[in-house]
């Protein structure tokens, strides 16, 4: 046996053996993982999607050609499963021996609540195979800061980057590692080493952008113009900036010359007639956080199960008494929200997340005090983006409010609110400070499964930042497009 040449190994190319990686499939493949990744798309949709991403694989590898397979579909359709199926299908065709497979998300709370739930099902497992999830579940950013500076291909010959249009401007790279350089275009360089084949699936949603600095949709049509040797294959609702992506396109403008691009219908996970409300939810979201008062009613008609209320403690006992069986229920708010400590909830920021286990809030069972049913701890948009719950209360805050034919998103500085810089445009939402604060609300209110309270806050006439009729605004508002007074729904 050959001793080990410490300087070598350490600058060795990262490339998990393969008996790791057949442990972390074997350990997804016995995990259903539908109660965290959840889909409403109808089966035969979902199936749709992950053949006609596994068919473009198998074509790429075929053809030696390196191409880029973007997927949308509502918040709730199913991407994430979508995705993790996939690499589980992808790596079954693999040869492990060189060359793998991995589902990468910048979202670091639903890749840690991911692998604590696939660890969970290993009570008959070692803690050898615990440790191979991360091989196949990682950060982004991780993936980018390993494997960038590194002149060699990677190991993974496709990856699925779950919210790409999370990724990050050069402005922000440039600013957090000191890289000019968008993650698109890091994305596209890193598997464009590889001879022969490469494949990139990114999972986009629109109007998810919540950080200064996420890219955005168009940033990977941007990085197509410097990697022209890309084969794009993508739904028509990214060319087309249809409402499952909230109006974002691909291209801010024509394709770049010299890119080929392929459109696949069943790249776009379309809604179950099963299951409809889902797409009605996201419409009536868009028509809501756009101002348009009366598109939102009208959808709202057709079986909105959304509630409101003035009450917390109405919409604790409602949320409780609807959480039977193996349903979860949780409260979500802004992380503008600063006021809500007035509500006797602490506003759900870094800081005091911080010292909250949220894998534990997303895990535990009904009964344990960390859980999200005791109903005491609000998460975040930026816990809760990918993962929902059956049952939500989403606590309405001072940071966007609805005035007659405005809409008013704002910050808490110092002892009063300011309003927000907007000039809403949908390709550029992560720069611009108005439309971030409305994409925290689009999150938050597609987080849910089954059904949602709104509750906004009476606010207090000697409180400059909790006005009585601000709230009185935005809570008829939201009635009149079309949520439900609480005290008028029946159980769910």
């Amino acid at each position: 046996m050959l001793p080990i040449d410490p300087h070598r190994w350490q600058q060795s190319r990262y490339f998990p053996v393969p008996t790791i990686i057949e442990a972390a499939s074997a350990i997804y493949q016995s995990h259903n993982v539908k109660e965290l990744a959840h889909s409403r798309a109808g089966v035969e949709n979902l199936h749709a999607t992950q053949q006609a991403i596994i068919q473009a694989v198998d074509d790429a590898r075929t053809r030696g050609i390196r191409k880029l397979i973007i997927v949308t579909g509502v918040p709730g359709a199913g991407k994430t499963l979508a995705g993790l199926d996939a690499v589980q299908a992808i790596m079954a065709t693999l040869d492990l021996g060189t060359e793998q497979a991995a589902f990468l998300s910048g979202n670091s709370p639903l890749v840690a609540v991911l692998q604590e739930a696939l660890k969970r099902d290993l009570d008959r497992r070692t803690k050898a195979n615990v440790r191979s999830l991360s091989s196949r579940i990682r950060e982004i950013h991780r993936f980018v800061r390993d494997t960038y500076l590194d002149t060699r291909p990677p190991a993974d010959r496709v990856i699925v980057f779950d919210e790409a249009q999370r990724a990050w401007t050069a402005e922000r790279n440039l600013k957090k590692f000191g890289r000019n350089i968008a993650e698109p275009d890091m994305v596209l360089e890193i598997m464009g080493r590889h001879e022969g084949w490469a494949v990139v699936i990114a999972l986009v949603g629109g109007g998810q952008e919540i950080h200064a600095g996420e890219a955005g949709l168009a940033a990977w049509g941007e990085s197509l113009s410097r990697h022209s040797r890309w084969e794009v294959l993508t739904s028509p609702e990214a060319l087309d900036g249809g409402a499952a992506v909230a109006g974002s396109r691909l291209f801010r403008a024509s394709p770049p010359e010299g890119v080929t691009i392929l459109r696949d219908a069943n790249l776009h996970l379309a809604i179950s007639k099963r299951s409809f409300t889902t797409e009605v939810t996201a419409a009536w979201v868009n028509a809501v956080l756009n101002g348009e008062e009366q598109m939102a009613a009208s959808l709202a008609t057709r079986g909105l199960p959304i509630y409101a209320t003035r009450d917390i403690s109405a919409a604790r006992t409602w949320l409780r008494a609807n959480v039977a069986g193996s349903r979860r229920a949780g409260l979500v708010a802004s992380s503008g929200a600063a006021r809500l400590r007035s509500e006797g909830i602490e506003p759900p920021s870094f800081d005091f997340l911080r010292g909250v286990d949220y894998v534990k809030w997303f895990l535990q069972p009904d009964g344990d005090y960390r859980s999200s049913n005791q109903l005491e701890v609000a998460m975040s948009e930026f816990e809760m983006q990918g993962l929902e719950l059956d049952l939500v209360g989403l606590l309405w805050g001072g940071d966007l409010l609805f005035e007659p034919n405005k809409v008013v998103p704002r910050r808490l500085k110092g002892l009063g609110w300011t309003p927000v810089t907007e000039t809403y445009n949908p390709q550029a939402s992560a720069d611009d400070p108005g439309m971030r604060v409305r994409n925290k609300y689009r999150v938050l209110l597609t987080r849910f499964r089954k059904a949602m309270v709104l509750v906004v806050p009476k606010g207090s006439s000697d409180d400059p930042t909790r006005v009585p009729a601000e709230f009185d605004t935005t809570y008829d508002y939201l009635v009149r497009c079309g949520a439900a007074p609480l005290s008028a729904c029946q159980a769910k």
